[in-house]
């Protein structure tokens, strides 16, 4: 069994956090860090593992559940005793070979089975040259053969070459090809991270020819941070996305297209492109100036409209005075005003 009732589930989400086992439909199954820590413990603590050990425990937990046993003189003496846990670690870990335990044995299979940085792995020397490969994180040891190390390797010694190291992770950056075409990737497939690998399409008119270590960090590093908005202070924006090159502002997004580039357009031409945005989409509407953020969330903008420039919030217009310039109009006016404009709205719903 595994501990106790009142622990079965504590134990059982540890040793699956900790990568020693995963969920196979209703199963728990080892995983090849759970072959790799249980060598380790057998080899160097084994009398932490052995079963004698867990059933004086139980007996010693009993003896503190019923006041025979001081619990605090019992944890001190586990890990800072002589015998104790933090002793045994500092004498023994010097004999510890990192090769060594970081090894997997599961009988004769035609490669070596490891534990690195980034999670399980097969080694195997070829013409001198020593080839690696990552294991996938849900494949049960118990499944693993010298048909599907042949395959892995195969595939590895297939994979496309590094353009190079990126300088901001160290990751390397693949050029590779997929179903929707030609596309940059920071990272291997197998890089141990459980996110896939960032992934940048080549833009229009891009040949995989033409790409070189220099402008494959440059798609990387997209959205590109293009400076603050001058009105607002929020940040502007240049990426990619599905629909292609795009600048973005506050939630809103316009289209970068040609002779406009997403990779060199700066913030003056980006702001253009959202005002021009901004106009289309309100017809005869155009933003004359964004005064930020209402108390009560959403922007506060002056607009110009048919009958003049006015001031919007949400569902509230509210048309400026006549003597008053777009430029000038502060948020505490425009505040004031819209409050005036829902007053007023209230009233005639009243009297109706």
């Amino acid at each position: 069994g595994i501990g106790r009732p009142s622990t079965y589930a504590t134990i059982l989400d540890t040793i699956q956090q900790r990568g020693y086992a995963f969920k196979q439909r209703k199963e728990l199954v080892p995983t090849f860090t759970a072959f790799a820590v249980t060598g380790l413990m057998e080899e160097h603590f084994h009398d932490l593992v052995d079963l004698g050990f867990t059933a004086e425990m139980e007996q010693e937990l009993d003896d503190i559940a019923d006041g025979k046993m001081n619990w605090l003189t019992y944890l001190t003496n586990f890990y800072l005793g002589e015998q104790g846990l933090e002793n045994q670690v500092r004498t023994k870990e010097a004999n510890i070979d990192p090769r060594i335990a970081s090894g997997v044995e599961l009988g004769k299979l035609g490669a070596e089975v490891r534990i690195g940085q980034f999670g399980p792995f097969i080694a195997k020397e070829e013409d001198g040259e020593r080839i690696t490969a990552g294991l996938p994180d849900n494949l049960p040891p118990a499944d693993l053969t010298d048909e599907m190390i042949k395959e892995l390797l195969a595939n590895k010694a297939d994979a496309p070459q590094s353009l190079g190291e990126d300088p901001a992770t160290g990751l390397d950056i693949f050029l590779k090809s997929g179903p929707y075409g030609p596309y940059v990737q920071l990272g291997g497939d197998d890089s141990g991270s459980k996110k896939k690998p960032k992934r940048v399409s080549l833009l229009k008119g891009m040949e995989p020819a033409d790409v070189d270590f220099a402008l494959a960090v440059e798609l990387l590093g997209l959205p590109r941070t293009l400076g603050d908005h001058p009105e607002t202070g929020k940040v502007v924006k240049a990426g990619v996305g599905r629909f292609g090159p795009y600048v973005l502002y506050d939630g809103v997004y316009a289209s970068i297209k040609d002779p406009d580039n997403v990779l060199t357009i700066e913030l003056p031409r980006a702001l253009e492109l959202l005002a021009e945005k901004a106009a289309k989409k309100g017809g005869s509407k155009s933003v004359l100036k964004d005064l930020g953020d209402h108390p009560d969330g959403g922007t506060v903008q002056v607009l110009s409209g048919r009958y003049g420039p006015y001031v919007k919030y949400k569902r509230i217009n509210a048309t400026l005075p006549k003597d008053m310039e777009p430029a000038d109009v502060t948020m505490e006016q425009a505040l004031q005003w819209l409050a005036e404009k829902q007053e007023k709205k209230k009233s005639t719903r009243k009297k109706k």
